[in-house]
């Protein structure tokens, strides 16, 4: 939607929404010099705003370096009303747009399935790297990942978490994920379990890669209570996700750390899958 009365933030006039999350609305605009970029902007008046999160993603998108497949942050800024994160802008759309469209609509073909699998390890290989700065994404989802060409970006740092360490004890729940991308550990918080954080993003990937099969996501209910109620009984359908891809995700989907794929053999499974397994 385009803006009426253009507004502007330091140097940058916002031209056009292009889209709404749970805490933040995302813009296009133009700097001065006529880049053109993406900024986020987090209202200080929401009822959902809290300043803990801000700070937390301002903190941890410093740490990130550049990668071909995580979106590139600029610069954060502030006035009265709001706080702005200011990125590069890419010309595409959410993995959940692409997805959803191509099984809905009738002008547009599915994406074949050589993309579908490029997609996932585009975004594992982005996630491994974020591991190496010791950043965890811990909210996973099609929204959070833009298709461009045949090409992703890992975007939307709001649910990160920084740890130098792998392995962590949590005494209270410290980390805000979707209903259903998040972890069971990480939901339902035990002090005597250690918490794998590398897992908490494999998590996240079974979410994507049962929604890129489906259309669906694998947690689906009227609100976050029972949503977290699926998540903690484990409510999964997969009769709409070929025979594989259940394979994978019930290797995925299960509260025993220990058991749960980790991202280079989930890597390595994906990476083996071929489209015959499909027909």
């Amino acid at each position: 939607m385009f803006i009426k009365n253009r507004r502007k933030i330091k140097n940058y006039e916002f031209i056009t929404t292009i889209g709404e999350g749970r805490y933040s609305t995302v813009y296009k605009a133009k700097k001065d010099d006529e880049q053109i970029v993406a900024i986020k902007e987090v209202s200080k008046n929401s009822k959902l705003f809290n300043y803990l999160y801000v700070e937390n993603e301002r903190k941890n998108i410093k740490l990130i370096k550049p990668h071909e497949n995580i979106i590139q942050h600029f610069e954060f800024l502030e006035d009265n009303e709001s706080y702005y994160f200011v990125m590069e802008y890419i010309d595409g759309y959410s993995l959940r747009r692409e997805i959803t469209e191509s099984i809905w609509s009738k002008n547009k073909e599915d994406l074949s399935f050589e993309l579908k699998k490029s997609v996932i390890l585009q975004t594992i290989e982005a996630v491994e790297f974020l591991h190496s700065c010791n950043i965890y994404h811990c909210d996973i989802k099609p929204e959070n990942i833009v298709l461009f060409k045949d090409k992703i970006k890992v975007l939307d740092f709001g649910c990160s978490y920084y740890s130098p360490d792998r392995f962590i004890s949590f005494s209270k729940g410290v980390i805000n994920s979707t209903p259903g991308v998040g972890a069971p550990e990480i939901v339902f918080v035990d002090p005597e379990i250690t918490v794998d954080m590398e897992k908490v993003d494999v998590w996240g990937l079974g979410f994507l890669i049962y929604f890129i099969f489906s259309g669906n996501t694998p947690f689906t209910s009227r609100n976050s209570t029972e949503t977290f109620l699926e998540v903690k009984n484990l409510k999964v359908k997969y009769t709409c996700v070929p025979k594989c891809i259940t394979d994978i995700c019930r290797a995925i989907f299960i509260k025993d750390i220990g058991k749960r794929l980790n991202l280079k053999e989930l890597r390595e499974l994906i990476y083996n899958l071929t489209e015959e397994e499909f027909k």
